[in-house]
């Protein structure tokens, strides 16, 4: 699977073939794609290649794709999954036609896309980087799934790697106000991704492929189709992985979505769905540049540190065995009655999620130094979420309720421990003066293992005509440690509690202040969004512990307290005129100082492109430049088993805490050349040669970004 030709000649080949493919598709009869024969009564109308879409707050009914053709006697009109956001939100949405043609690996990629986001980025396919919003990751972000929490329960945290890019129809991120409303944890922060609904008349296929360096590929495949009269199903399977780039960084990815889609009637709709993943993942913990320094000067490094060949890795292999690696295996089982009566849409789902996290390093105890790792780290989660959204004159009611009981066995939770939580909150809204302002109010109330945490905000929409609109918003939080935090926190089972108390923190729930002003654009030539968002809290920040007797670990060995505060400047705008586009994401984090901070001072992503709809319309192209600019950025260690950053280390013999490392990253970039055309919204064929000036930089340290390289694939939807 390498690429052994020059990335001219590919780019050539694939332009041959862009336009190759589009004459012959054109050649074709559009009614194949377009016209559908009818035949059972119950049937829909209509094909539809994104259903479930974060904008379908319009009806929930397809249209007929052939005027010319008549609707059945008796027409079914599916109910789908909606957005969560509603009248005066102000969330950040990735629609459907956006994703189309991204340039992105894998479903983590999408967040640089999103106003506030970032993605601490390893370098290496599959490996399990965490995502960024409002300056706040790591223990602070909730990740739904249509809707329910995904949300590892044990790190609270979210690996990507878990959701196949080709499921995913779009995002969106709640304005920061309003974030813990969603989810079971009272996270700041929430992320639901809606995936693929389809509903066809006829059997639908769609096949996604690239193939990168390092024997990167990736392949997946979907299908949906009737099964009978009012029941649709869909499954879609994919699979990627990536060879060793350093020592011990290889993954193997496979995950697995299936969906039943049952109608009833017009009224009620259910909705069945699995989600299987299994991940193995090689952790190499980035360049152990210590080591190299003492094998080349200071002329030498940097080209042997960003050489595969000469480079250490921190966790490499021995006799073939990796020292450290992680294996997740995941099973999500939920099903969901979605009614629409009248004025009252409703969304009762049962669901249970079963995820085990293998974390091994040393596992067979064959090399003498390292410490053995064998820990299967494992939770369930029985769980029932009812949202219903009321209209009712010019006030918009939203009621969100939450069950849910945990089932942990875990060394990281102290074997086996079981949480039960209980959450009901809601959103009032006002439309006053034709929705020209529109005031809300929100609560919730959570019960988390018998102790009650409550949050409450208010904000307020201004919309100017349908081009602008101004927001502002506040809330007050009350979140739970989670259960790792928690233990580690207690005091009864640490064995040093009699003689230092510094290890045992007073406090029992983070408390936290949330601030969000912006203004948002959409005319046609012009789409955009600043606003500005400040957080609070008296958070936990996790210490290395180093004792002479033992040797160094990353790994977070107590917690003490730290008031964070988290400032920041966010700007996000496309500007399309004639057959050129701009796009920018631009984020300014004005508490880049605080030495707990790991998002980079400045970061954007943009590009120039050329786009055009060619050969009467029937292909759309996007081709350009794409910029990724970062500024200064904070060194901190990742503790793979607890998705935590560390930044301190406390030495037991001086009872003194220090900088791990003090380096603090410089400015880097990167631009590379990014092509995709779309062929009668059928197939879309993408080609990207990255890093084109052959950048040598890491976004996160130690963890080198990815050579000069190229890579290719295509999406396709077939119609049978």
């Amino acid at each position: 699977m390498k690429l052994n030709f020059s990335p001219v000649s590919v780019l050539s080949i694939m332009l041959l073939l862009l336009s190759a493919s589009a004459n012959f598709l054109i050649s074709q009869s559009t009614d194949s794609l377009k016209t559908n024969n009818v035949n059972a009564s119950d049937t829909l109308t209509a094909i539809s290649d994104t259903t479930l879409s974060a904008l379908n707050s319009a009806a929930d009914s397809l249209t007929l794709s052939d005027s010319t053709a008549l609707p059945p006697a008796d027409t079914l009109n599916p109910i789908y999954n909606k957005a969560f956001s509603g009248t005066g939100s102000y969330s950040s949405i990735l629609s459907p036609g956006e994703i189309k043609k991204l340039d992105y690996r894998y479903t983590g990629n999408f967040i640089s896309y999103l106003p506030g986001g970032y993605l601490f980025d390893l370098g290496h396919i599959g490996q399990p980087n965490e995502a960024s919003f409002y300056g706040m990751g790591f223990n602070n972000i909730s990740f739904m799934i249509d809707g329910l929490t995904r949300t590892n329960r044990l790190k609270n945290s979210f690996d990507l790697n878990l959701i196949q890019s080709q499921y995913v129809d779009s995002l969106e991120v709640f304005s920061l106000p309003r974030g813990f409303l969603y989810s079971s944890f009272n996270n700041p922060v929430t992320v639901n991704i809606n995936t693929v609904d389809k509903i066809a008349n006829v059997p639908t296929t769609k096949i996604r492929f690239f193939q990168g360096p390092d024997d990167e590929g990736y392949i997946g495949a979907a299908f949906s189709a009737y099964l009978m009269n009012r029941l649709a199903g869909s499954i879609d399977v994919t699979t990627y992985r990536a060879e060793d780039r350093f020592i011990n960084s290889e993954s193997v990815n496979w995950n697995l979505a299936a969906k039943l889609h049952y109608m009833p009637s017009n009224k009620i709709n259910i909705l069945g769905s699995y989600n299987y993943n299994e991940t193995t993942t090689n952790l190499f913990g980035g360049i152990d540049v210590d080591s190299m320094r003492t094998l080349y000067n200071a002329a030498e490094l940097e080209d042997e540190i960003f050489n595969p060949l000469s480079s250490i890795v921190q966790y490499g292999t021995e006799s073939n065995h990796s020292l450290r690696y992680q294996k997740i295996t995941a099973h999500n089982i939920a099903v969901k009655v979605l009614g629409k009566f009248n004025q009252f849409n409703s969304d009762l789902s049962l669901y249970y999620q079963f995820n085990n996290n293998e974390f091994r390093q040393n596992e067979y105890g064959r090399v003498e130094g390292i410490r053995k790792i064998f820990n299967d780290n494992r939770f369930k989660v029985f769980g029932i979420s009812l949202k219903g959204d009321y209209k009712i004159s010019i006030f918009d009611l939203q009621l969100l309720s939450v069950y849910e009981t945990t089932r942990f066995k875990s060394p990281l939770a102290e074997a086996y421990k079981e949480r039960s939580s209980f959450s009901i909150g809601g959103i009032g809204s006002a439309r006053l003066i034709d929705s020209l302002l529109v005031p809300s109010v929100f609560a919730k109330s959570l019960n988390y293992n018998g102790s009650n945490f409550l949050a409450f905000g208010i904000d307020a929409g201004l919309n100017l005509w349908d081009e602008l609109t101004f927001y502002a918003g506040a809330s007050y939080i009350e979140k739970p440690l989670n259960i790792i935090t928690e233990t580690s926190v207690n005091p009864d089972y640490r064995l040093f509690a009699l003689y230092d108390p510094i290890f045992f923190p007073a406090v029992e729930k983070n408390k936290i202040d949330l601030l969000e002003v912006g203004v948002k654009v959409k005319t046609e030539i012009l789409k955009g969004k600043i606003l500005f968002y400040q957080n609070n809290t008296n958070g936990l920040e996790p210490i290395q512990f180093l004792n002479d007797n033992f040797e160094k670990q990353n790994e977070t060995g107590f917690f003490r307290e730290a008031d964070i505060e988290t400032q920041g400047l966010s700007a996000t705008f496309s500007f399309h005129i004639s057959k050129v586009l701009l796009t920018s994401n631009f984020n300014w984090n004005l508490s880049f100082n605080n030495q707990l901070n790991a998002v980079p001072e400045f970061n954007f992503k943009g590009g120039i492109y050329y786009v055009d709809s060619l050969f009467n319309n029937n292909l759309d192209l996007k081709t350009g430049f794409s910029f990724t600019l970062l500024g200064k950025r904070n060194s901190f260690i990742y503790d793979f088993e607890t998705s935590r950053q560390i930044f301190y280390q406390y030495t037991s013999s001086t009872q003194s805490f220090s900088l791990i490392n003090n380096e603090v990253l410089g400015t880097d970039y990167q631009i590379d050349f990014f092509l995709a055309g779309t062929i009668q919204e059928a197939a879309t064929v993408y080609f990207v040669w990255e890093n084109l000036l052959g950048e040598n930089y890491f976004q996160v340290a130690y963890y080198p970004q990815r050579a000069r390289g190229i890579r290719l694939g295509v999406t396709w939807t077939l119609f049978d």
